[in-house]
């Protein structure tokens, strides 16, 4: 059989154009020994990687086995060298896969690129080739609200007929365009297709613009409360109701509503129904509006001993004050008795202020008296002073 004395042929021509070795179907010597290139198979790999290697290996193969049983390829009967004619099958095999693998092993060609131009801000893939004529002077691009110049006809955008003063194409000073209202319905008649790459609608460019305007599902919107954010249209309501900071909530405790941004951090903290820890951790947990009242009966606070006006000078927690009155009860009292001196000798010393202050009153009222009786006596010569003063006057 053939079978037997066929791979001793590829070892032969393998030793003479540049083979290596490669073993198909297992390891250890038990599968079929096919021909890797070692070199100058660069045009062979064009299609690239394993995949044209393995086409090249088995078409050699099959062409080989085919000859081997040919009636002109008598030199490659068992036992026999390569002969000419098998040395001249395999060049004329690899000019030929040299010039067909890239065409049958590479990767089909991809679609042509589409049209894709600016319409004001947007970005646009036009269905079909804009003319020149739909198109601005200076950016290029298919006109928004197209001005024709009165010079020499050109179409400017309307963005673009603001920058200009002397015409961009002849060149003439005082530049003056209009309105083409009937190149804008041309231009607003180009088929394009949704800018947003997940809706497929496809239209007139006039009909996508009032689409993104009010329709399209995935056209990016702010947000109805303010917050700035932009999402896609068929998502804003529920971001303005269950994400949006700048939404209207409630508040659990006191029922007061707000900005969710607002209730969650600013008014948490000010929420008098809230219940917050004791900030003396005391362990007690009291509603906001009740911890004033709470602080006047916390043990952990700070006080200072009762008997401090009368010199003791202790400051405790107020759940350990009754140890220190306890324990310090002899010293209190030894407080207590001198401040009582101190107050006994400034009674007695008020007591003489005030019998002192009676002395100088009394003195004071006998002034007085004194005074009125004065007052009263110079009334009188001033009555007699009068009438004699009368008396003369009618004798004159």
């Amino acid at each position: 059989s053939k079978s037997k004395w066929l791979p001793r042929k590829i070892d032969i021509i393998e030793k003479r154009v540049g083979f290596s070795n490669t073993s198909v179907g297992g390891t250890g010597g038990s599968g079929f020994v096919l021909p890797t290139f070692r070199s100058g198979c660069s045009g062979l790999l064009r299609g690239g990687g394993e995949a044209g290697v393995s086409i090249c290996h088995y078409t050699i193969l099959l062409i080989l086995t085919l000859a081997s049983f040919s009636p002109w390829g008598g030199s490659g009967c068992p036992g026999r060298g390569v002969g000419g004619t098998d040395l001249f099958l395999f060049v004329f095999l690899t000019l030929v896969l040299e010039n067909l693998a890239p065409f049958l092993m590479t990767a089909p060609a991809e679609k042509p690129s589409l049209h894709r131009y600016y319409y004001g801000k947007r970005e646009f893939l036009f269905l079909e080739v804009p003319e020149d004529a739909c198109k601005c002077l200076i950016c290029m691009d298919p006109a928004v609200n197209p001005h024709q110049s009165k010079c020499c006809g050109c179409i400017l955008c309307e963005k673009c007929v603001r920058k200009v003063e002397t015409c961009p194409k002849c060149r003439k000073e005082n530049f003056c365009s209009f309105m083409d209202q009937v190149l804008n319905r041309r231009i607003r008649s180009l088929k394009v297709s949704c800018p947003n790459s997940e809706c497929n609608k496809k239209s007139d460019l006039g009909t996508i613009l009032e689409h993104l305007r009010e329709k399209c599902p995935f056209e990016l919107v702010e947000c109805r409360n303010g917050c700035l954010q932009k999402v896609e249209r068929d998502k804003e309501a529920a971001h303005a109701e269950r994400e949006c900071s700048h939404r209207v909530i409630q508040c659990d405790l006191c029922e007061q509503r707000g900005p969710y941004q607002f209730i969650t951090s600013t008014h948490l903290g000010e929420c008098m129904e809230r219940t917050v820890s004791c900030p003396e951790a005391c362990g007690n947990e009291v509603r906001r509006r009740e911890l004033s009242a709470h602080m006047i009966v916390c043990p952990e606070v700070v006080i200072s001993c009762p008997y401090r006006p009368l010199g003791c000078a202790m400051d405790l927690k107020r759940g350990k004050m009754h140890v220190h009155l306890e324990t310090h009860a002899s010293s209190h009292v030894t407080f207590l008795t001198e401040k009582l001196g101190q107050q006994e000798g400034t009674v007695q010393e008020l007591m003489r202020k005030v019998e002192q202050q009676e002395q100088d009153t009394d003195r004071l009222k006998m002034v007085v008296e004194q005074l009125v009786s004065d007052n009263k006596k110079l009334a009188e010569d001033a009555i007699l002073a009068k009438v004699q003063i009368e008396t003369l006057s009618s004798h004159t």
